[in-house]
């Protein structure tokens, strides 16, 4: 009786396994298959890396179950959005420079005081 209930564990056990890892293919079938439908709506073009970047986006792929195209997608995406942000702010700097918007005097002492090291 204690063998026949320690081989029902045991067979038990396996099967929470089995069905653990079923479970995580499918997860991985339909997150796949989301992928491809994105993937047919987008263009692909070539990236070229050094080594060592491949080596690490790799890495990164294999621990976040992630493709490596979708981490560079991700990637230049967030570039791209950081850097419209960056040039937007830098055209308004501009666009308020040639309207004659500046900080008098006043405004300069007041910044400069505050941020300046107290002796």
């Amino acid at each position: 009786m204690v063998v026949a209930a320690s081989a029902q564990r045991g067979q038990c056990g396996r099967n929470v396994i089995l069905e653990l890892r079923v479970a995580r293919l499918s997860v991985r079938f339909y997150a796949n298959l989301l992928r491809s439908v994105r993937t047919a709506m987008t263009a692909a073009f070539t990236l070229r890396i050094d080594e060592a970047t491949l080596e690490a986006l790799d890495r990164l792929a294999e621990k976040t179950d992630r493709s490596r195209s979708w981490l560079a997608a991700r990637a230049i995406e967030e570039y791209i959005a950081l850097n419209a942000w960056q040039m937007a702010k830098t055209e308004a700097g501009i666009a308020a420079a040639d309207s004659g918007d500046f900080a008098d005097e006043d405004d300069l002492e007041r910044v400069l005081g505050k941020y300046s090291a107290k002796g």
